[in-house]
């Protein structure tokens, strides 16, 4: 566990606390960090941050919410996150955007929210002229196989600010049309998956 600079953070979290499960979650997510680590070249990582104390309480934020992390696809978002903090602004870029921030974003995305917000990429509906006739008929077949909830998640990611509603000129059709936003850009192509 020499690859981080915080090896008695992540002893005490480890060993301070008793739940077996608790602790197996966080070396599962400290062995995937690793191997994606190993792959990175040495040049791409920002030294700065790194030895900083905001890159500590990233770093402590991510562990306290992986060990209590059941889902699959959040550990992942978690880990592209902190991933991708360790890297300079040249190869992972924020647009000047927090690296607090957002980690507050993932945090609040549910699973569910992540692959609506993934579906808007993958089908390469990111601006409103890219909305055509098929957009409708695609979100309401697809999405609805996602959750029978997806009205209500695209309104809660238009409200976190990563989904922009485009819906202006097309009325009548009692659908909202949403792309994301410049901030879902940016949020979605920090915590994409992706080999690193």
């Amino acid at each position: 566990m020499n690859f981080f600079p915080y090896g008695g953070l992540i002893e005490k979290l480890i060993f301070a606390n008793k739940d077996k499960q608790e602790v197996k979650q966080i070396k599962k997510f400290l062995y995937l960090v690793s191997i994606q680590l190993d792959k990175i070249e040495d040049k791409k990582l920002d030294k700065n941050f790194l030895n900083s104390e905001e890159a500590y309480i990233l770093f402590k934020r991510i562990l306290e919410k992986v060990r209590l992390e059941s889902r699959e696809t959040k550990i992942h978002l978690f880990k592209n996150f902190l991933l991708k903090s360790m890297l300079s602004e040249e190869f992972a870029p924020r647009n000047d955007i927090d690296k607090e921030y957002i980690l507050s974003k993932i945090e609040t995305l549910d699973v569910e929210q992540f692959a609506i917000l993934k579906w808007y990429f993958d089908n390469n509906f990111l601006e409103s002229r890219q909305l055509g006739s098929e957009y409708g008929h695609r979100k309401k077949l697809e999405l609805a196989q996602l959750s029978r909830y997806y009205k209500e998640f695209e309104n809660d990611l238009m409200v976190y600010g990563l989904l922009e509603d485009v819906s202006a000129g097309r009325m009548g059709s009692g659908m909202h049309y949403y792309v994301p936003s410049s901030l879902g850009k940016v949020v979605y192509n920090f915590i994409k998956y992706d080999d690193i």
